[in-house]
Parts: C-alpha cells; structure tokens; sequence
C-alpha cells in the first residue's frame, strides 16, 4: 500500500475542495497526523469545559483518529504521534 497525503484547498465560503498535490515523504506524513491529532485534541479539551457527554464524544474520536492514523502511516512509531 502507497500511503500519501492529498493537500486540498478548501473554500469555505462555498464548500467547495480543489485537490492541489500529493506528498509521500513518510516524515511529512507524520507532521500532518500531528497536527490533525492536536486540532482534534484542542477541540476535545474546549469540549470538556462546556459538556460531559460532548467532552466523551470528543475523546473518543480522537483515539478513533491517532488509531486510524497509526494504522495508515507507515513507520509510525508510538511516540511519533504524540503532542
């Protein structure tokens, strides 16, 4: 299996996705899971001071993610995904 990541421009105004590149370099791949992860991870935290339920939900999705992730990216060792 070819493991890439596929840039796309979003709009948001009209939510419309321009695919603009493909990148392959494994250490890119990883900066890229990191940064998704931290996002998701960021609204998790924003979601435990507000509700409990939502909070769970949150946390759930991000190890739904850093697995899926874990699983995609090759080479990916337990501590490349950290924040």
């Amino acid at each position: 299996m070819v493991t890439g990541l596929l840039i796309v421009l979003e709009n948001t105004d009209t939510g419309k996705a321009l695919p603009i590149c493909r990148v392959q370099d494994p250490v890119l791949l990883r900066m890229a899971a990191r940064a998704a992860l931290a996002e998701k991870r960021g609204a998790a935290q924003r979601f435990a001071g507000v509700d409990a339920h939502l909070a769970v939900v949150a946390d759930v999705e991000v190890a739904r993610l850093e697995t899926t992730l874990r699983a995609l990216i090759p080479d990916c060792e337990e501590t490349a995904l950290a924040v």
